[in-house]
C-alpha cells in the first residue's frame, strides 16, 4: 500500500511540476505584455509631425501619453494583488486556527518584491523591450547563480552548456532591439532583476504554503506601495508647468486610463498573484540554477505572445532563437542517467 501510495505521488510531482513551471513562464511572459500595453508612451502622428520626431519620450516639450504612469501601475498590481490573495486566504480559512496563520512570507522578501515591481515599471519607461530585458534577465541569471554558489549547488559543465545554449538564443531575440541605455533607468532595469533573483531564491528556503507565503508577501508590499501612493498625489498636486522642467519628478506625475486601471489590475491579481503563487510552489522543487535557467524562456513566450495576441509581426530572429531556448532548457531538466552499480568481483 505504501509503495502504491508513493507511486502516486511521484507520478504528480513529475506531471504536476512542468505544468506549473509553463503556468509561471506563460504568466511572467503576460506580465511583460501587459506592463507593455499600460505603460508604453503614445504619440498621434499629428503630434509626431508637429515635434518633428516620432519619439516623443526625448523630445522637449512633447507630452507622451500613456495608459498609466509607472508609480500607480505598481501601486494598482501590488494592491490587486494584495487583494485577490488575502479573498483567496479569507476562503481557505476554513478549519485555520487564526487568520495570522494563512498569511506566510516574510518583510524580506516583501521588501523584494516592492522594489522589482517598482524599479521594473520607472525602467520600462525609458529603455527598449530587447535592452530591459537582457539587463532585467541577465542580472536574475547572475543573481540566482550566486545564490546557488553561496548555498553550495554543485555548477558542472553541462549547466554551462545549457546557459550558454539558452542565453544564445535570447541573445538572437533581441539583439535587434537592443540599443544603448539611459545609465539612471539601465540601473533601475538592473535593480529590478536582483530584486526578483532575491525573491525567488527566498522563495526557495521559506516552508509551509507556497499560497500562505505570497499572499503575505504581497500584503507587506501593499506598505511601501502606499508610501509611493503618497508621494504620487503629492507631486500631482505640485502642477505640470513645474515636473515639465524636472524630469525626475515628472516621472511621479499622475496619469490614468481605464484602459490602464484594467491592465494593471489584471497584472497585479491574475499574472502576478496568482502567478506568482504557483511559481514558489514550483521553486520549492527546482534547483536555483534550474530555475534560473527557465527564466531565460519568458523573452521568447513574450515575444509570441506579442505575435498571437497584439498582432506585432514575427522575426526571423525568432524562428532561430526558440530551438535554442528549448535546447538549453531541455539540457538543463532532462533526466539525468542512473548512476551504474559497481561491478563486483567473483
Amino acid at each position: 500500500m505504501a509503495a502504491r501510495v508513493e507511486s502516486v505521488r511521484d507520478f504528480f510531482a513529475r506531471f504536476l511540476l512542468p505544468l506549473a513551471v509553463a503556468t509561471a513562464l506563460v504568466a511572467f511572459a503576460a506580465n511583460s505584455l501587459l506592463c507593455r500595453l499600460a505603460l508604453r508612451p503614445r504619440v498621434s502622428s499629428e503630434q509626431a509631425d508637429r515635434d518633428g520626431r516620432r519619439n516623443a519620450g526625448t523630445t522637449p516639450g512633447a507630452v507622451a501619453t500613456r495608459a498609466m504612469d509607472p508609480g500607480t501601475f505598481t501601486v494598482v498590481r501590488l494592491w490587486a494583488g494584495a487583494g485577490v490573495l488575502c479573498a483567496l486566504a479569507l476562503v481557505r480559512r476554513t478549519g485555520t486556527p487564526s487568520l495570522s496563520s494563512a498569511f506566510g512570507g516574510s518583510w524580506a522578501a516583501a521588501l523584494a518584491l516592492f522594489v522589482y515591481a517598482a524599479a521594473f515599471s520607472f525602467a520600462y519607461t525609458q529603455l527598449s523591450t530587447g535592452t530591459g530585458a537582457l539587463l532585467l534577465f541577465g542580472s536574475v541569471q547572475v543573481t540566482m547563480l550566486l545564490g546557488a554558489r553561496w548555498r553550495g549547488e554543485p555548477f558542472r559543465a553541462t549547466d554551462g552548456a545549457a546557459m550558454a545554449l539558452a542565453g544564445s538564443g535570447v541573445a538572437v531575440l533581441l539583439a535587434p532591439g537592443v540599443s544603448a541605455p539611459p545609465l539612471g533607468s539601465a540601473a533601475l532595469m538592473v535593480s529590478a532583476g536582483v530584486a526578483w533573483g532575491v525573491y525567488s531564491l527566498l522563495g526557495r528556503r521559506l516552508g509551509g504554503d507556497p499560497i500562505a507565503a505570497t499572499t503575505g508577501n504581497f500584503a507587506r508590499a501593499a506598505a511601501p506601495a502606499a508610501v509611493l501612493a503618497l508621494l504620487i498625489v503629492a507631486v500631482s498636486s505640485i502642477g505640470p508647468q513645474v515636473t515639465a522642467e524636472r524630469p525626475v519628478v515628472a516621472a511621479f506625475q499622475w496619469q490614468a486610463e481605464p484602459r490602464g486601471w484594467f491592465l494593471a489590475i489584471v497584472s497585479g491579481g491574475l499574472t502576478s498573484g496568482l502567478g506568482y503563487v504557483v511559481w514558489y510552489a514550483a521553486l520549492r522543487q527546482l534547483a536555483a540554477k534550474t530555475a534560473a535557467l527557465l527564466q531565460l524562456a519568458v523573452p521568447w513566450i513574450a515575444a509570441a505572445g506579442g505575435v498571437a495576441a497584439l498582432g506585432e509581426r514575427p522575426t526571423l530572429a525568432m524562428f532561430i532563437a526558440g530551438p535554442l531556448i528549448a535546447a538549453g532548457v531541455w539540457f538543463a531538466v532532462r533526466p539525468k542517467p542512473a548512476a551504474m552499480p559497481p561491478a563486483q568481483g567473483r
